[in-house]
């Protein structure tokens, strides 16, 4: 009895063991990753733009800016990522797909999708000073859109190539990513130039979306929207200069404007310098990552020091037929400065002034926006 005793203590310990190595095995290869932005705007408006009702837009505020967890899990060549995001006091859906790695270089991705375009998006937030993003995305004319569709991409150290196929979004934020009817997209880039001191990018990327027009997120009735950019930038060292040129057309229903186009431009220069001597390296996404501290508080020292300087403008005033489409054209000279202390979080300081001109209604005039944020991320 005691040794058949003894053979059920071995066997229930095996049995254990199994168990524990079958929830290491479940749990291997799973990656979880979040971040949070927090932000204080601060803005100093003239008499004439305030003598306009220019809503929420220019109001002092205090809070969250954007809070995402991601979880991702890796299975031989394909990943599973699974995301959440809050945003503008509502909690919704990222990227949530299915991706798998044809080879080294090919990946191919199923499900719902941050759609791939301008440098600008492709880089991480975690990268970018707090400064006004007065071009075309800042704008929110060609806004972040989290879409259902296929996208493939080829990457390499040279060259990539990423294009896609989409349609409507589960998301339902009010925007016009609710009410895509279909999304053709492409972006290519060629580094011909690309060592521990030189980098130099080339990009083009364009995109034709269809909208349906009777959907109720949709007042203006765009029908189609057609873009392309081409990208610029340059990195030598610590210094990188990085500009882009988008132009966009908007179609509309015979509802609207007799069903005219028109046409917009908007373009962006930018300089950032790291003071402390940290490079951002240039990866096969075609953009610069993040940096690595050489002196993190956390090791006695006192952080990186990345200093940035920003011109942008966004053109939307466009006549066509005898018809004035005038979304306003926007102006904007910045300047920012981060101060990183750890890899996981930073502190950006923000400055810009700011002009719009409208011809004929709508606001006008100019003014001062100053942020303080703080990016804690893992």
């Amino acid at each position: 009895i005691k040794k058949l005793q003894n053979q059920i203590n071995e066997l229930s310990k095996k049995v254990q063991e199994t168990e524990i190595k079958q929830k290491n095995d479940l749990l291997d290869g799973f990656t979880i990753n979040g971040r949070l932005h927090i932000v204080a705007n601060y803005y100093n408006i003239d008499k004439e733009l305030k003598s306009y009702n220019t809503g929420s837009q220019y109001n002092n505020d205090f809070a969250i800016k954007r809070a995402r967890i991601t979880i991702g899990k890796q299975i031989d060549d394909f990943l599973f990522n699974f995301e959440v995001n809050y945003k503008k006091d509502k909690i919704f859906l990222g990227e949530n797909f299915i991706a798998y790695n044809l080879n080294d270089t090919m990946t191919l991705r199923i499900g719902q999708i941050l759609t791939p375009s301008f440098m600008e998006r492709e880089r991480s937030s975690n990268t970018r000073a707090s400064i006004n993003y007065d071009s075309f995305i800042g704008e929110g004319w060609i806004p972040d859109d989290y879409l259902i569709g296929l996208n493939y991409a080829i990457r390499t150290e040279k060259f990539g190539i990423s294009t896609g196929v989409f349609g409507n979004s589960t998301n339902n934020q009010g925007d016009l990513e609710n009410d895509v009817d279909s999304d053709f997209l492409f972006r290519g880039y060629y580094t011909p130039l690309r060592n521990d001191i030189y980098t130099l990018h080339l990009g083009v990327d364009s995109s034709y979306r269809k909208f349906k027009t009777d959907a109720s997120n949709n007042p203006d009735q765009i029908k189609n929207r057609f873009y392309y950019g081409l990208e610029f930038a340059f990195q030598y060292k610590y210094a990188i200069f990085t500009t882009e040129f988008i132009k966009l057309y908007h179609e509309y229903d015979k509802s609207r404007f007799n069903g005219n186009k028109f046409n917009f431009d908007g373009l962006y220069s930018e300089l950032s310098v790291n003071f402390t001597g940290e490079k951002a390296v240039y990866n096969n996404y075609g953009c610069f990552g993040n940096i690595d501290v050489k002196n993190p508080l956390s090791k006695g020292g006192f952080g990186a020091i990345q200093g940035l300087v920003r011109y942008s403008f966004a053109d939307g005033e466009d006549y066509s037929n005898g018809f004035l489409n005038n979304i306003g054209t926007s102006y904007s000279y910045a300047a920012g400065l981060n101060w990183i202390p750890e890899n996981y979080f930073r502190i950006l300081f923000g400055y810009s002034r700011n002009k719009i001109t409208k011809k004929n209604y709508a606001a006008k005039g100019e003014y001062d926006s100053f942020k303080i944020e703080t990016r804690m991320f893992f």
